[in-house]
């Protein structure tokens, strides 16, 4: 059984027998804190999180590029979007082609209040380098494709989750270093000692763009 709860609801998930759990779509409420629930062959689980509030994405613009080398030409796009003011914000940003996520390691885009690094300023607007990487730069967007952008909020423990994932998934060659198990918000609450798990939970709100490349 795997459920959610929280605000004085509970949404029960389906297996859907290709490793995932589906429901009907949830409208978290900004500030509420939720439980996920799981109980497998014996053992409990749960974890924590709470949906923060998001940008809005307001537009996207896009513009059009030569080739690089062999690759076609094209247009590159980008998303316009502000950072709320008065509180820190950590965002995770999804971008879709015709309909299929974009899931390679190098397309984990996730940023702090629309910037990088430890201090960014308040209630800018989200920079180039995170809102334009929503392009593969080796098959540029053509005429007729629809690009869809999905601006989610994530806090700090998840934030620092996926980086962990962008370090592990980079780390390869001569300077490769021992890999290690990621951090998890999962707790094993009962159950086998030997059972217990990894992996994020997290509640995210959302906004999202479709934009349809035009001559």
């Amino acid at each position: 059984m795997v459920s959610i709860s929280g605000d004085g609801e509970t949404f029960d998930l389906t297996y859907d027998g290709d490793s995932s759990y589906t429901g009907d779509v949830i409208d978290f409420a900004d500030g509420v804190d939720y439980k996920l629930s799981i109980e497998l062959d014996g053992n409990v689980y749960e974890a924590f999180s709470t949906a923060e509030p998001v940008a809005e994405i307001l537009t996207m613009e896009y513009e059009f590029e030569e080739g690089f080398l062999d690759s076609p030409d094209g247009f590159v796009a980008g998303f316009v979007a502000f950072d709320l003011e008065g509180r820190l914000d950590y965002n995770w940003i999804k971008y879709y082609r015709n309909g299929e996520y974009e899931n390679d390691p190098t397309d984990l885009n996730i940023c702090q209040d629309g910037s990088f690094g430890d201090q960014p300023e308040d209630g800018n607007e989200f920079i180039p380098p995170v809102a334009y990487d929503v392009n593969d730069f080796d098959s540029l967007w053509q005429v007729g494709e629809v690009c869809r952008v999905e601006l989610l909020s994530i806090n700090q423990e998840v934030y620092e989750f996926l980086q962990e994932v962008m370090e592990q998934t980079a780390n390869e060659g001569i300077t490769a270093t021992p890999s290690y198990n990621l951090r998890t918000n999962i707790t094993h609450v009962s159950g086998s000692d030997e059972n217990g798990a990894l992996g994020i939970f997290s509640v995210s709100k959302m906004s999202s763009y479709e934009l349809l490349f035009e001559e």
